[in-house]
């Protein structure tokens, strides 16, 4: 990867510094994820949700549960 690439530098900083040993051969297929997760997360954070729009996350577990499961 050419030097002069900010993300190539961004790359070798983090990579480095996390302590993690791989091949240098196998870095340029690494970079090429870092870049994919990077333009992935640019994406998620320019989309905007309306919080009505998100799953609920919260059930009443009667609602769930079988006749008679649960019942202490």
């Amino acid at each position: 990867m050419p030097d002069s690439d900010p993300s190539w530098d961004e790359f070798i900083t983090l990579f480095r510094s996390s302590g993690l040993s791989l091949p240098e051969d196998r870095l340029p297929v690494l970079f090429a994820a870092f870049r994919e997760v990077r333009a992935w997360g640019e994406t998620i954070r320019a989309y905007e949700t309306v919080p009505g729009d998100e799953p609920a996350n919260a059930y009443a577990v009667a609602s769930i549960l079988r006749a008679g499961e649960g019942s202490a």
